[in-house]
């Protein structure tokens, strides 16, 4: 008859406790939301490209385990904007903590500076500067947030994109007519009146007339 005070019982029993404390510790750690709770824009968009723009991103830490962010995570922040300066700062219950500065199309951020017990209150901002890019399109990315796992991938909700309207510009080139260039054409010839042609020809059969006359009498006195 075989009992739980059986040496062998035991044995399988601390052997079956072991394998599923072991099962826990290796399961992935819950994973972390972050949501946008604040956000401002200089100039306000609708934003031109080839312009430089300043923006501060807020975001709320809203834990869904043990800790407000897991440890073994990071975030990777990626933007559109060119020559881009990144400042990122934790605030944890309001005061400033952990901050990095970041230049360039990506930033980093270890899990350790924002992991801590669910009680706290932790966020932080983004402040980032840049160049809007030039292109095609209706829409640029501002601000790419992503939460990456211990194998390199996406953690399950931990994605976030804040982008910009752009200002939609002609492609054909300046919506302005250009005023046109006055081209002389030649002219024709002025056709005189026929008012005026019909009196001119009368004037001169009338002239005519009255030399004929003259020249006829005189040549009759001379007779």
């Amino acid at each position: 008859m075989i009992t739980l005070e059986s040496p062998r019982i035991l044995r399988y029993i601390l052997l079956l406790v072991a394998v599923g404390v072991l099962c826990l510790g290796a399961a992935p750690p819950v994973t972390a939301t972050f949501i946008v709770s604040g956000q401002s824009f200089r100039p306000a968009p609708p934003v031109t490209p080839g312009t430089l723009e300043n923006a501060t991103i807020t975001y709320a830490m809203i834990p869904t385990g043990a800790t407000t962010f897991s440890r073994t995570h990071s975030l990777q922040m990626q933007t559109s904007l060119w020559e881009a300066h990144w400042i990122i700062q934790v605030f944890v219950n309001g005061i400033p903590q952990a901050n990095q500065t970041a230049t360039g199309p990506a930033a980093f951020m270890s899990g350790y500076l924002l992991s801590y017990p669910t009680t706290d209150d932790v966020s932080f901002n983004v402040f980032l500067t840049g160049t809007i890019p030039l292109g095609e399109g209706t829409n640029v990315t501002l601000l790419q947030v992503n939460e990456i796992d211990t194998t390199g991938g996406t953690a399950p909700l931990g994605s976030s994109t804040v982008s910009l309207p752009l200002v939609v510009t002609s492609t054909a080139g300046s919506s302005t007519p250009l005023p046109e260039t006055a081209t002389a054409s030649p002219e024709a010839p002025a056709s005189p009146s026929p008012t005026q042609a019909g009196s001119d020809f009368v004037f001169i059969g009338v002239t005519a007339s009255l030399v004929a006359m003259v020249a006829f009498g005189y040549s009759r006195s001379r007779r």
